[in-house]
């Protein structure tokens, strides 16, 4: 576990988008409790093919293929890190240029020091 325990929720955004943009040789990406895209690094950006700005705001279940998108996997995927702390995974993903890559994936809850879930960091890589 990384421990993205935070023990003030001022200033959190800002602290995540520090931590985030520092990460090295991994994607990773700042979701909302929703999985909305806050933010991402320059490694998932490389990975993905697209810019911060083109997925700021979007649900990251675009980076999935349509029929995991049908079957509400990144949801999935949110409950499951709720309830159990993290949630590894391996799947398909899709670049915007449309081609398919294998992707591992770690995604963990944020919480501040009252265990209140502030939204997740997804940690990503190509699986080669």
């Amino acid at each position: 576990m990384i421990g993205w325990n935070l023990q003030r929720p001022l200033g959190l955004f800002i602290k995540l988008t520090e931590k985030i943009k520092s990460i090295r040789g991994r994607g990773a990406i700042f979701i909302d409790a929703d999985g909305n895209i806050l933010n991402w690094n320059e490694h998932f950006e490389n990975l993905n093919g697209y810019s911060e700005c083109e997925v700021l705001g979007q649900n990251f279940s675009m980076l999935y293929l349509s029929n995991e998108q049908k079957a509400k996997l990144s949801e999935k995927l949110i409950d499951t890190a709720i309830k159990d702390g993290f949630v590894t995974h391996t799947s398909k993903c899709v670049r915007k240029n449309g081609t398919i890559f294998i992707g591992k994936l770690k995604i963990e809850p944020i919480t501040d020091g009252a265990r209140k879930i502030h939204g997740f960091i997804l940690l990503s890589e190509e699986v080669v």
